[in-house]
């Protein structure tokens, strides 16, 4: 309606031009506008469907776990090296598994700046343990698009559910511990932990550790501090996932830190404590 009206002023406002030439540059006016609304609309989707294109090739290399050739799809700057973007998605793939596969969920928006494009999407990420949805900005200030901004949230995560289960675990075992109920504490224990460490090696160091220490009076799981490591070989279980819980405990006024590491095979196996250390 807006440019109906621009070429309608044009017309009553030009008396001494004739009607057809006055309605030809009225005509003219109206294709020049829809020419440039037209090839703006088709600079935006070609941008997205240029950026979309490295995002899909970016997850592709995910799936097949090539994190090198993930990272190449990434911008590098002084905070962000090829190095540290390796970290981020081994990190990743560590903890989620391979990405088995990948949607867009959601459209595009695209900015333009001097001639640089940015273009913001949306993807929903399946792994082999999990499911993200990721936030993923991409610009074209080096010539193709390129990733410098992303944000996966996880929504499903195996390993987070395990980690919760190994803390819970943990929690039980010191609440034996401090009841003297070493029977149900053992209970907790597992896998190489008791294969190569039997009941009278475990009654030994908790009587050893009550000498030298005195009793749990309390203890405080310091959940910032523990740590997983995934689909990888602990030094006496073999092939699997460590789940190790920092707990301070209190024992005739002194703070000990105190290691627990729980083992599983795999996330459908039960998780077992196989070794406990003491700082």
């Amino acid at each position: 309606m807006k440019i109906l009206k621009i070429v309608y002023l044009r017309v009553m406002n030009s008396p001494n031009q004739p009607f057809s030439m006055m309605l030809k540059s009225g005509i003219k006016l109206l294709v020049i506008v829809f020419t440039l609304q037209a090839l703006a609309g088709c600079g935006l989707a070609s941008d997205n469907s240029a950026a979309q294109k490295t995002v899909e090739n970016f997850y592709n290399a995910l799936k097949s776990g090539n994190i090198p050739e993930a990272a190449s799809y990434c911008t590098t700057d002084d905070k962000m090296t090829v190095e540290a973007w390796e970290t981020l998605l081994e990190n990743n793939i560590n903890s989620m598994g391979k990405v088995t596969s990948f949607e867009k969920s959601s459209g595009f928006n695209v900015s333009q700046d001097n001639r640089v494009s940015t273009v913001s999407l949306c993807y929903t990420i399946t792994y082999e343990d999990g499911k993200s949805q990721d936030s993923l900005k991409l610009s074209n200030s080096s010539g193709n698009f390129k990733i410098y901004d992303y944000n996966p949230t996880l929504t499903q995560a195996k390993y987070a559910d395990a980690m919760q289960k190994a803390t819970e675990l943990t929690d039980s075992y010191y609440k034996a511990l401090m009841q003297g109920d070493i029977n149900s504490a053992m209970g907790y224990i597992g896998y190489a932990g008791i294969e190569k460490h039997n009941s009278a090696e475990w009654l030994n160091f908790y009587s050893y550790i009550e000498k030298q220490g005195g009793k749990i009076a309390s203890f405080a799981i310091d959940n910032t501090a523990s740590k997983s490591y995934l689909h990888m070989a602990h030094e006496e279980t073999g092939m699997g996932n460590t789940y190790v819980i920092l707990v301070n405990t209190t024992r005739n006024g002194k703070v000990y830190t105190e290691h627990i590491d729980l083992f599983q095979p795999s996330y459908t196996d039960p998780l077992k404590i196989v070794a406990h250390n003491i700082d």
